[in-house]
């Protein structure tokens, strides 16, 4: 299932990696919005500057098979 995460700064449906602060459930931001600082900025009523932002790898599902599959080929090999 794909996920449905749009970025707190522009509003744009996130594809991919991107950025969720440690502290705060539903902020999240795009690696656009991370590269210019904007993950950085506080977001009233809760997120602070002080929350630290983490890097969430996303992979889709179709890609996570093909992998799975390398890798029993490569553990038969």
């Amino acid at each position: 299932m794909e996920h449905q995460f749009f970025c707190s700064s522009c509003n744009d449906l996130i594809m991919g990696d991107h950025y969720k602060c440690s502290i705060c459930d539903d902020i999240f931001f795009c690696r656009r919005c991370n590269a210019m600082g904007r993950a950085k900025q506080t977001r009233p009523p809760f997120h602070t500057t002080k929350h630290p932002i983490i890097t969430v790898g996303w992979r889709h599902p179709d890609q996570l098979k093909e992998d799975e599959k390398a890798l029993t080929a490569m553990l038969k090999a």
